[in-house]
């Protein structure tokens, strides 16, 4: 074999195999959007609203420690009163040098206007379309608890998302 041939060979290969994650990657995309539709939330591939820095900041709270390189990606969200309502992929690292390994999981928070995330939620299983319905539910029913005014351990107080809530008294069950 002449090392030209070699060469077409070898060039071939990698041309296949980057169409190929090119049309994988397309085809998530497309099916995170149909969820995102369904959920009447907007999708977004690129992380439009720079979130990465926040979550980030986050990650600790959840028990992620020394995560580091965080990306996010895959963004579904709506705007409602009390902030932008995300459901997000965060890509990350964890260890040090040597033993590295990349971790995606599917988070979920409420952007406030203050530029804060809370509720945060991060889900412990990889990325699917399930697992973004599944971290929806789980925002959207901590968005629907009522919240404390006391201070927390880090001395923020919680307020209530919005000025109307929901009176167990005037709801007729």
């Amino acid at each position: 074999m002449t090392p030209l041939q070699y060469l077409l060979i070898v060039s071939g290969i990698l041309a296949v195999s980057l169409v190929c994650v090119a049309a994988l990657a397309l085809l998530r995309a497309k099916r995170l959007a149909a969820v995102a539709r369904a959920a009447n939330l907007q999708f977004s591939r690129p992380d439009r609203f720079d979130l990465s820095r926040r979550v980030a900041l986050r990650l600790g709270d959840c028990g992620v420690f020394g995560a580091a390189e965080v990306v996010v990606r895959d963004v579904m969200y709506a705007t409602t009163p009390a902030g932008l309502l995300c459901v997000m992929t965060a890509s990350f690292t964890l260890g040090t040098v040597g033993h590295r390994r990349q971790v995606r999981r599917v988070c979920a928070a409420l952007d406030r206007p203050t530029r804060e995330l809370e509720p945060f939620t991060l889900l412990p299983s990889d990325p699917s379309p399930v697992t973004y319905i599944l971290a929806l539910a789980e925002l959207r029913q901590k968005l629907a608890a009522p919240e404390s005014t006391e201070p927390d351990a880090a001395g923020r107080r919680r307020f209530p998302l919005s000025p109307v809530q929901s009176d167990p008294k005037t709801t007729s069950a």
